[in-house]
């Protein structure tokens, strides 16, 4: 079974999100967001496998995440 499988996460239907939402700004390079639509086209193929749509979606994950620490 893949890493960080779950049985119960296959088989409980998801359920509506109705968790507070919060809005980021995350500054992007052009190659970035090229990047990262180049991935979208690809419905997400690949990913992780091209060295700069990893860095464009760590970019987003670390802002986040660094923003969500810093309030």
């Amino acid at each position: 079974m893949p890493t960080g499988y779950r049985r119960e996460y296959a088989t409980k239907p998801l359920e509506p999100d109705d968790t507070f939402v919060r809005e980021y700004i995350i500054e992007l390079s052009e190659r970035d967001i090229d990047a990262l639509q180049h991935l979208k086209g690809r419905n997400g193929a690949g990913i992780g496998n091209i060295a700069v749509e990893n860095i464009a979606l760590w970019k987003m994950i670390n802002r986040v995440c660094e923003s969500k620490n810093a309030k």
